[in-house]
């Protein structure tokens, strides 16, 4: 704070922007296979919460549920495992996972709930305004083109 009490201006060279800081993040995966730039990955990520977050509860959640998954993956496979091994892992844990999606859907107090359930799972806009469209509209629209140009390479 300057003497008067208020903020020094900061100025916009001072300011990275959301790019720069995702590139500061060091890239943990393996060189051998990596198709996207970690900062792209990491991109699109923001962007799809920043799309349909309306708290951080059910981001984080879902953050936690993919770091529960990769360590599952992980400590079946192992940390030096060959591709076809992890893949094996990785479908097991998906067979794992959509049993529990199953018992999910059977165990539903009703059958109402469980078409919900059901309808949540395959991206359903139900109950969603033209507001929560537009907020979400810029943000398919990137990542259509980044896939779109991704296709080309």
């Amino acid at each position: 704070m300057t003497s008067s009490g208020t903020h020094p201006a900061i100025e916009p060279a001072e300011c990275p922007g959301l790019l720069e800081c995702l590139a500061a993040v060091p890239d943990p995966r393996s060189p051998r296979g990596v198709r996207h730039a970690l900062v792209h990955v990491l991109a699109l990520a923001a962007a799809a919460v920043l799309a349909g977050a309306t708290s951080l509860a059910v981001p984080l959640a879902g953050i936690a549920g993919a770091l529960v998954s990769i360590g599952g993956l992980v400590a079946i496979a192992g940390r030096r495992a060959s591709l076809t091994v992890t893949l094996l892992a990785g479908l097991a844990l998906a067979s794992f996972a959509g049993a529990m999606t199953a018992l999910i859907l059977n165990l539903a107090p009703n059958p109402f709930a469980a078409l919900e359930i059901a309808f949540w799972l395959l991206g359903s806009l139900e109950d969603r305004s033209s507001d929560h469209l537009l907020i979400a509209a810029p943000f398919f629209a990137v990542s259509w083109a980044y896939v779109k140009g991704c296709d080309r390479l």
